[in-house]
């Protein structure tokens, strides 16, 4: 009987606290692209600037703002970099979704006319 309820504390434990701590650690929305088969990947551009970027406790830095596809849609994105980011660089982000996998500074020439039309706004 103790093997019982010990088994459902710690099942128990599992379904309310472990969401709870991954929501507390995990931006909204991002765990769940990152493993979603149905979501697809795909590249998308930000041009970054200081006052997108939020200092962590931990170290690095969050940036929140306007990412654009190479269709030209736009939609907001977070995104963690360890170190404060250089102003006005243009960023290739490779995401699933709201997920961030990777991200790569990259020259103005190689971001796509329609991203760079909509990133100018």
């Amino acid at each position: 009987m103790k093997k019982i309820a010990l088994v459902l504390v710690i099942i128990l434990g599992m379904v309310v606290v472990l969401p709870s701590t991954l929501k507390a650690v995990v931006p909204e929305g991002q765990l769940v692209d990152r493993f979603n088969p149905f979501v697809k990947k795909e590249d998308c551009y930000v041009k970054t600037a200081d006052k997108y970027g939020t200092a962590k406790s931990q170290g690095g830095y969050d940036y929140s703002q306007k990412a654009v596809n190479d269709s030209g849609e736009a939609r907001e994105i977070t995104f963690y970099a360890g170190k404060k980011l250089k102003e006005k660089v243009y960023l290739k982000l490779d995401s699933k979704g709201s997920f961030v996998e990777s991200w790569e500074e990259v020259t103005e020439e190689e971001v796509p006319e329609k991203a760079l039309s909509e990133l100018a706004k």
